[in-house]
């Protein structure tokens, strides 16, 4: 049986808390789509294709890693289920601290996930 939208969004989650990119990327659809639609400008706004969007997530976890950036928790969870089976809508904060310094620091998002036979097809991600 696959694995519900819901049920990917809780995996994607728990592997960037562990940092495991290889299996993030591994969420998504061979031509899985991931996009950045308020990114600044000069930041990649989409991700096109599984391989494109692991070299991504390895790229930005090693930043981030280098800087001393670690990710804590998510929280304030909540979950809109959608009239498509396929598509949740899912507004989080994602918590984390800069190691070198202990500073602690907050995100919010807003993602909407596509998922179809069990992989990630289409990600919106919206953060401030």
């Amino acid at each position: 049986m696959q694995k519900t939208p819901k049920e990917i969004w809780e995996i994607q989650h728990k592997l960037v808390l562990n940092f495991d990119v290889d299996q993030h990327a591994e969420l998504f659809a061979e031509d899985g789509v991931w996009e950045f639609p308020m990114a600044k400008q000069g930041s990649k706004v989409k991700l096109e294709g599984r391989e494109a969007i692991r070299e991504w997530v390895m790229e930005n976890a090693r930043s981030a890693q280098e800087a001393g950036h670690r990710v804590l928790k998510y929280d304030e969870l909540v979950i809109h289920e959608t009239a498509d089976p396929e598509v949740i809508v899912v507004e989080f904060d994602l918590h984390g601290e800069v190691t070198h310094t202990g500073e602690k620091y907050r995100r919010s998002y807003v993602q909407v996930l596509r998922v179809r036979d069990g992989r990630i097809v289409s990600l919106r991600d919206y953060f401030n």
